[in-house]
């Protein structure tokens, strides 16, 4: 089945593996893949900056494309950073879930996190940490949280950061 698949990005090309095969299931060329992000079924490659496109992980055939950078994604849904926004995006179809209300203009300066029910999203510029409602993009809760960088982990029910005295604070 697909679910026991592992899809890496390499110099160039994409290549799934089987845990048991030493050989690729298949390989895809891919010049100017820069990211891999991915979900049971499915995977997706950032090309440059602001393109990426969504695959089948059982054949690696092109699902869709979409505009943005691509911040996070779990079984369900993308979270893509475009026009100083994020949106949610169905994996598999690409269809919009939902654009959230906050402004973030400078793409390197946040870090998103997914959980079932919630995308947290750390604004280093801003000193914030939001929470938004998964289904619909609405915001739950900020709190003040000064992050020193944009890195975000969410484990036994702890949102983890590194605050702006490069400590590990759960929130």
């Amino acid at each position: 089945s697909s679910e026991d698949l592992v899809v890496l990005l390499t110099d160039e090309r994409i290549a799934a593996y089987r845990a048991s095969a030493k050989q690729p299931v298949y390989k895809l060329a891919c010049a100017d893949g820069s990211g891999l992000v991915g979900g049971p079924g499915w995977f997706v490659v950032e090309h440059g900056y602001d393109r990426f496109s969504a695959h089948t992980t059982k054949t690696g055939k092109l699902a869709w494309q979409g505009e943005g950078n691509v911040r996070a994604g779990d079984r369900t849904r993308i979270v893509v950073h475009h026009e100083a926004r994020l949106h949610a995006l169905s994996a598999t179809t690409g269809k919009p879930q939902w654009h959230s209300p906050l402004a973030l203009s400078d793409d390197h300066a946040f870090g998103v996190a997914l959980t079932a029910d919630a995308v947290f999203v750390a604004n280093a510029t801003t000193g914030q940490v939001h929470c938004l409602e998964a289904a619909t993009g609405t915001v739950r809760w900020t709190i003040k949280q000064k992050c020193a960088n944009t890195s975000l982990l969410v484990h036994a029910g702890l949102v983890w950061l590194i605050d702006h005295a490069n400590r590990l604070t759960a929130i």
